[in-house]
């Protein structure tokens, strides 16, 4: 009898040490359950912050772009009733040969939107890098060289992505986008020039330093264009200190 109560004392001890066992690894998962769940809503919270702040500057982006909008639709219409000024002027001043002169000027500055037969000029980055990265996408080198062949084949009004190339444009690598002027241009970089379609065209097919560029994987299109639209350029606030950039000294 002894024997079979030492027996029974002992499996209760295993049992209450087992339910103890059970109960602390319960305690445990409770614990770590809770701690997941609490990570998960902290997380979800953390997430829809991100959201909204995702959302309130995305809103204030938008409205950022529509405001520079304006303004540069408000700065093209004064620099139209400028222009427009100084011709009456010259106009009621009756001198032929200095208004002459003074649209001859306008033309060669840039200042006038310029229509005519040309051609069109699509820069894009390679499908798929197969070699160095940098020689599959686009660089200031790549638009530098078109620009500069398209004048020495005649083009008499260029600009890139809707900005007007005057003699004192910069031309410059910015990230992942191109600083033309001072707009940021992504790619694709899209050059439209009015001269001589079939000259230029012929030429840009066979060049060899764009066939190289080909070669390294980057896209280049030459559409012929029958009417060619080069706007004015529209930067004529900084006219002053573009004209010191002219000068040889001081």
């Amino acid at each position: 009898m002894k024997r079979t109560t030492s027996g029974q004392q002992k499996e209760k001890k295993r049992n209450l040490a087992v339910q103890a066992l059970f109960a602390a690894l319960l305690l445990i998962c409770g614990i770590l359950g809770a701690s997941v769940v609490s990570g998960m809503i902290e997380r979800n919270r953390q997430t829809q912050e991100y959201r909204d702040q995702y959302t309130a500057y995305a809103e204030m982006l938008a409205q950022e772009k529509l405001r520079a909008e304006n303004l540069e639709i408000r700065m093209e219409s004064l620099t139209e009733r400028l222009y427009a000024n100084y011709d009456a002027i010259l106009s009621r001043s009756g001198n032929e040969e200095l208004q002459a002169s003074w649209l001859k000027a306008r033309i060669l500055a840039g200042l006038t939107e310029v229509t005519g037969a040309g051609v069109q000029i699509t820069l894009l980055d390679a499908k798929v890098i197969t070699g160095s990265e940098s020689a599959t996408i686009i660089h200031d080198q790549d638009v530098l060289y078109v620009v500069d062949t398209l004048r020495t084949l005649g083009a008499y009004a260029i600009s890139i992505n809707g900005e007007r190339i005057v003699s004192t444009s910069m031309i410059i690598c910015n990230g992942p986008s191109i600083k033309i002027n001072r707009k940021f241009c992504p790619i694709p970089i899209v050059i439209t020039a009015v001269g001589d379609p079939e000259t230029i065209a012929n030429y840009l097919e066979s060049d060899s330093y764009l066939l190289r560029r080909k070669a390294d994987g980057i896209r280049v299109g030459v559409d012929r264009l029958d009417t060619a639209v080069v706007p004015a350029y529209r930067e004529t606030q900084y006219i002053e200190q573009q004209i010191s950039l002219l000068e040889v000294t001081r």
